[in-house]
């Protein structure tokens, strides 16, 4: 078995295999790169494709999520959706996802984690004025 797998090394590199062994079977270096090929590349290409842009996606969201400020619309991971009314950092001039926001809920005011918040939604002076038909 170390016999073959010396084989097929040597061969891979240029060489040949070692005497009284059987070696690799004929074909050049190439064979022994055929398995990295078939399932390397589609790999690397899923991960360019697929996993890296989700990602990048997520490391914008989670630093949009540390630059909310008072008054901005937050949605919650469970579906809540409020105004920020404060900020309580437990590290001055630190964000971190332990930090305390003050969320108000329709009447309700709700201490919050940083790490809870999903999405923002800026606030704009259009979005306070109330629609009219």
């Amino acid at each position: 078995m170390l016999d073959l797998a010396f084989g097929l090394f040597a061969q891979a590199a240029g060489g040949s295999a070692p005497a009284g062994g059987q070696g690799a079977p004929e074909g050049g270096g190439m064979a022994a790169l055929q398995p990295l090929i078939f399932f390397g590349i589609p790999l690397l290409l899923a991960w360019f494709i697929l996993l890296r842009p989700a990602q990048k996606q997520e490391k914008e969201r989670k630093k949009a999520i540390y630059l909310i400020k008072k008054g901005d619309e937050v949605t919650f991971s469970g579906g809540i959706l409020g105004s920020v009314l404060s900020i309580k950092e437990k590290t001055a001039g630190t964000a971190s996802d332990n930090d305390e926001v003050t969320v108000k809920v329709i009447d309700t005011k709700l201490r919050v984690l940083h790490s809870s918040i999903y999405a923002i939604t800026p606030a704009t002076d259009e979005a306070k004025e109330p629609a009219t038909t």
